[in-house]
């Protein structure tokens, strides 16, 4: 079975968008429904900001970390470990930014916001860009079009 690194790319850049529009969603609904329409709770609020922000300052460098030590199953072809690296990269940056969603909304403290500032800059650094996907071990992906306005 031959693997295709466009079509697999495609995949991983699908998933890696379902999960960073997720944080994105949910940090609106945090929004809206958030900070003023819960009681704020002193205390409790100011851990669940610092829990956030520790949470996003310790996942991102994991993410950064952690998929270049997944090992290729054998057998696999290279685009499967590419698209296995991209989805744990970026599952661990959503975790980081749902749980800063969930401290803005429940505590209202701008600190929550700036986890989930660092959360989506993670997520975006995990994007599978044609760059990182060699990277993270894909095959060199061609063009699906050649556009002759960029060269």
């Amino acid at each position: 079975m031959e693997s295709n690194p466009l079509v697999a790319r495609r995949t991983a850049s699908i998933i890696w968008g379902a999960l960073f529009a997720g944080v994105v969603i949910f940090a609106v609904v945090a929004t809206v429904v958030g900070p003023n329409f819960w009681p704020q709770g002193g205390q409790i609020a100011d851990l669940l900001a610092w829990m956030a922000l520790g949470m996003a300052l310790v996942m991102l460098p994991v993410s950064r970390i952690v998929p270049s030590r997944i090992k290729a199953t054998p057998g696999a072809p290279p685009e499967a470990l590419a698209v296995a690296r991209t989805i744990v990269a970026t599952a661990l940056n959503e975790g980081a930014g749902l749980f800063a969603g969930i401290a803005w909304m429940l505590g209202g403290r701008i600190l929550a916001l700036v986890a989930l500032a660092i959360a989506l800059s993670g997520l975006l650094l995990a994007f599978p860009s044609a760059a990182r996907w060699q990277r993270l071990g894909g095959s060199a992906v061609q063009a699906e079009r050649t556009n002759r306005l960029v060269r």
